[in-house]
């Protein structure tokens, strides 16, 4: 038969996953003798039954806690109201009505209690239909920011449509000075040619007029 340290064999890390918690935390339960433990040497042991009827316990904790928020959020309805109405508190408040009838009838007690009732179930209908309101608004109020935001997207689509035609005239216009940069070189290549074949025409010219010429200077020598 085991004894009690034998069955304390989970090392802090393993205990620590097995609460999905750190181990900080774990420390903490530790301090506050909420967990169980057994020192051997520097180290911490935990028993695994202990480690699992604790998460348990935590695990019903949190599910408390999100009731309450969910009861906290969900604002009260005529339904839940009836639901969740408290007999002994009507009892209480027919009994007082009854201590200040001052000798009326049972009916009468009886009556006034049901008007009180009527009062409590009035109120709370006023509350839910201030609730209501606050949600339309709150509706309302989201639908303006979507149509402000609708109208800005449709503004953008024109400035996008804009700025994407700029960049194409802009594209356009490089292109186009690269082209006239292009003819330019080319009207300056052109106007060299024609001057150089103007100096070749007049040599040309020139050679043929001195040929007469040679020839009458052969002629008289």
């Amino acid at each position: 038969m085991a004894t009690q340290n034998e069955q304390y064999e989970v090392g802090r890390q393993f205990a620590a996953e097995i609460l999905n918690v750190s181990v900080r935390t774990l420390d903490r339960y530790t301090k506050k003798k909420q967990i169980s433990s057994v020192r051997r040497g520097r180290q911490l042991f935990f028993n695994e039954e202990d480690l699992l009827n604790f998460k348990g316990q935590l695990m019903a904790k949190e599910m408390g806690k999100q009731r309450a928020a969910a009861k906290k959020k969900t604002p009260p309805t005529m339904s839940s109201f009836k639901a969740a109405r408290n007999d002994d508190f009507i009892e209480v408040q027919r009994a007082q009505i009854k201590e200040q009838g001052n000798g009326e009838t049972q009916e009468t007690v009886v009556d006034a209690a049901e008007h009180l009732e009527q009062k409590l179930y009035k109120k709370l209908y006023e509350e839910s239909e201030d609730d209501n309101r606050n949600l339309r608004k709150q509706v309302e109020g989201a639908n303006y920011r979507l149509g402000q935001l609708e109208t800005q997207v449709a503004n953008m689509i024109p400035m996008i449509e804009y700025k994407k035609q700029k960049d194409e005239l802009l594209l356009l216009a490089e292109e186009n000075q690269f082209k006239l940069q292009d003819i330019k070189t080319l009207e300056t290549s052109l106007k060299i040619e024609q001057f150089a074949k103007k100096i070749y025409a007049g040599l040309l010219w020139g050679m043929l007029c001195l040929i007469p010429i040679l020839l009458i200077l052969r002629m008289l020598t």
